[in-house]
């Protein structure tokens, strides 16, 4: 019987030694991949309008290309293809501020592409401008602008490169 009663326990032990070592791994596997996942949590900001989805950062004049692709605007049909520069302001794994000198009128639909690198990686983006704002700087306007059709490819690189800045910024914070 005491033979019987030593036995289950050794087996109790052993599952809860098992269970414990499962749990730790998936623990360790899920910090280390830390700087490789997407920021899915909403934006941490003083401002309590903030309704961002994804956690942004901001960029200081980050340059980038910008093409008009599509658009039901007659009057911006011509422009289509047209190539100009614009600088990032901030970006999030769902969109981009972006700043530059072309003017367009958004009260329709207007697709754009934005060419970019971002921690030594090159990206090619499609997305929809779902906001302007006045002019934002000398002769820039600012847009708001949703990532439209991102592979979860290029959306699992944006986020590593934005966590990858954000964590540079954050280290350089804390150094002594």
């Amino acid at each position: 019987m005491v033979f019987i009663t030593v036995v289950n326990t050794i087996v109790i032990i052993a599952a809860i030694a098992i269970l414990t070592s499962v749990v730790m791994q998936k623990n360790a596997k899920e910090k280390s991949s830390d700087l490789q996942a997407i920021p899915l949590q909403p934006s941490v900001h003083n401002d309590s309008k903030n309704r961002r989805k994804y956690h942004r950062i901001d960029l200081t004049e980050k340059s980038c290309e910008v093409k008009l692709l599509d658009t039901e605007n007659p009057v911006l049909k011509d422009r289509i293809n047209e190539v100009v520069k614009g600088e990032i302001a901030n970006i999030s794994i769902g969109g981009i501020k972006l700043n530059s000198k072309m003017d367009i009128p958004v009260k329709d639909d207007v697709f754009i592409e934005m060419n970019f690198d971002l921690q030594e990686e090159a990206f090619c983006l499609k997305g929809l401008i779902v906001r302007k704002e006045a002019q934002v700087k000398e002769s820039h306007v600012g847009y708001g602008v949703q990532f439209v059709g991102m592979t979860e490819s290029d959306q699992q690189r944006l986020g590593v490169a934005i966590n990858q800045i954000e964590l540079a910024r954050r280290q350089a914070a804390v150094t002594f």
